[in-house]
């Protein structure tokens, strides 16, 4: 898509949503998932931020396309979005919106919403070549976790800041352990300032990491902005200011043990088994499971979950399990395109019904207004120095902060990078649709897909 005509549509997309949710309550509160993001998305006090934007140009688009076949369902999921306290019933009806929307974009199906929005087996129905396709949606985070895990990382990050040099401080904080404890991340706090204000500094090239008390690996790394250009890291959209102090934080934690079952749990226990209770079971039937899988779960895990799942139920009413995960990517320059978003996803079918759902007269991948699709999920390449490291384990809570000083720069493409202006870093790469695109921070949040 063309600038302008992403420009046309983003316009469109907030005129949809300021008729339906009313300017004045889209700005008068800062709990709401959606109200949050409409204050990220104001230019006029250049605020804007361009993941925001995606958010809301897909949001309101689907809205749009959803009010078409359903206007009284929309006006259902907009009073429930906006007077709900419970934030996995809100996130729960902006994503019903938002995948019923990417089908009706992708034009092969007569969409219908069920009847009673309570429906206990489905909640969105498709009709593709004489089949009924009836799909249930579910939206599993991992919200207290990471409520948890972040609060304690933004801690660190201060620590941090107090104790920067100048030039840029690349710091890695790994814990492989497990969830840390109160007590781990204790002795995280104690001995960080020591390690950074060491006198011998380690450079980009040098081993990876120190091990601490808590089951903690850390590694911290100094570009000064002076190193001959051999070992500038081109990945990055400028070159560091020597004068000034800036850091990037990565720290990633293990998973919680009981977070894989619990997620299992929801899928087989709960979604899987309202289709095997109420769903239907005949020929011109297709029952589809639509589960968003949390950005911190690898999608190979939860396929081999569903491959085990239809081995030992034979006979399921469940045609299919289809897993979701949104994943911001931008250009190694950092600019705002089409393929800015990635939708991660992994299609696992019943046996029983490969045949037809491998056929070309099925079609089950939506498709939204920007973004790419791609199968699996992403490993990750951190930029550091002159040589990125690539993690293919994505099973971690993730954060990542931090902010560049950039040298002056005369390159046309860079022509805001001059010094004194802060420039925000893109943190890591990912290897998507073949190609290396920039995973923007994960502070950065994906407060509706």
């Amino acid at each position: 898509m063309v600038p302008n005509e992403l420009a046309t549509n983003f316009i469109n997309a907030r005129k949809v949503i300021s008729d339906l949710f009313d300017v004045a309550w889209l700005e008068s509160g800062t709990e709401n998932e959606l109200q949050k993001l409409w204050k990220r998305t104001n230019w006029i006090d250049s605020k804007a931020d361009w993941i925001a934007c995606t958010e809301l140009l897909i949001f309101g688009d689907c809205l749009e396309k959803c009010k078409q076949v359903n206007e009284d369902r929309i006006k259902y999921f907009v009073e429930k979005i906006k007077s709900s306290k419970d934030q996995n019933e809100r996130k729960g009806a902006i994503f019903e919106v938002i995948v019923a929307g990417a089908y009706l974009n992708e034009g092969n199906s007569v969409v219908d919403f069920p009847t009673n929005p309570n429906s206990p087996s489905y909640d969105l129905k498709l009709k593709q070549n004489g089949f009924d396709i009836y799909v249930s949606i579910k939206n599993y985070n991992l919200f207290k976790r990471i409520e948890e895990f972040v609060e304690k990382s933004k801690l660190i990050e201060e620590l941090i800041k107090q104790n920067l040099q100048k030039g840029c401080n690349t710091v890695f904080i790994i814990n492989d352990k497990s969830f840390p404890s109160l007590l781990d991340w204790s002795s995280l706090r104690e001995n960080l300032p020591k390690l950074l204000n060491l006198d011998s500094k380690k450079t980009v090239d040098d081993p990876w990491s120190i091990p601490l008390e808590g089951g903690w690996s850390i590694s911290v790394k100094y570009a000064t902005g002076n190193e001959p250009e051999s070992m500038w890291n081109t990945d990055l959209p400028g070159h560091i200011c020597a004068e000034k102090e800036s850091y990037i934080l990565f720290l990633f934690t293990k998973l919680h043990k009981n977070d894989l079952t619990n997620l299992f749990e929801k899928i087989f226990d709960e979604a899987c088994e309202n289709f095997e209770n109420h769903g239907k079971d005949d020929p011109k039937s297709i029952n589809i499971v639509f589960l968003r899988v949390p950005r911190e779960i690898d999608l190979g895990s939860c396929k081999k979950a569903s491959i085990d799942y239809f081995r030992g139920n034979e006979n399921s009413k469940v045609s299919g399990i289809f897993l979701y995960q949104p994943e911001f990517a931008g250009s190694r320059k950092g600019e705002f395109s089409g393929e800015s978003l990635a939708y991660c996803y992994e299609f696992i079918i019943n046996p029983l019904k490969e045949k037809l759902l491998n056929s070309e007269r099925i079609k089950l991948i939506p498709k939204f207004i920007v973004g790419i699709w791609n199968r699996g999920s992403v490993p990750i390449m951190f930029v550091t120095g002159k040589n990125n490291i690539i993690s293919g384990d994505i099973e971690y809570y993730k954060y990542q902060s931090g902010h560049i000083y950039y040298q002056p720069t005369k390159d046309k493409h860079n022509s805001k990078m001059v010094n004194g202006i802060l420039m925000e870093p893109c943190k890591s790469l990912a290897e998507i649709d073949k190609k290396n695109r920039m995973i923007l921070p994960e502070n950065s949040d994906l407060l509706l897909l």
